[in-house]
């Protein structure tokens, strides 16, 4: 009787290590991969046409100043059939980077230009993202 009760105090305490254990290893950060139909260039960023569920689209408005070295963006070009994406990283359940993954082709259908005469200037002065679903 003495040697079940430690073969299951033992048990018991491998399965409250193994908890804590997994627990221990969680990151504070989580990230949201969004298909995107269209990367709008525009002289203050990009403006992104995403999609968070399937036939909904939103925009985004990412301003050049993130895509700076340590800044909130990254730009990843590359070529291939799941591109272009969005990579929103948040820590602790705020918005702290992103990487936008666009076609190397800047003639390829996703990329379009807007006109350096339309005035986005308040949608691109932004600190945060704030995306829609």
């Amino acid at each position: 009787m003495k040697k079940s009760s430690i073969v299951l105090a033992a048990i018991g305490l491998f399965f409250v290590l193994g908890i804590a254990g997994a627990y221990a290893d969680q990151s504070d950060y989580y990230y949201l991969h969004l298909p995107i139909a269209k990367i709008y260039s525009h002289p203050l960023g990009y403006r992104v046409v995403y999609s968070p569920s399937y036939g909904v689209y939103k925009d985004a408005y990412l301003p050049f100043t993130w895509f700076v070295p340590g800044g909130k963006g990254e730009l990843v070009f590359d070529h291939g059939p799941v591109y272009p994406y969005m990579e929103v990283f948040y820590k602790n359940g705020k918005f702290d980077h992103l990487r936008l993954y666009a076609e190397t082709d800047s003639n390829s259908p996703t990329w379009k230009t807007l006109p350096a005469t339309l005035d986005l200037s308040k949608e691109f002065a932004i600190d945060d993202l704030k995306l829609e679903f």
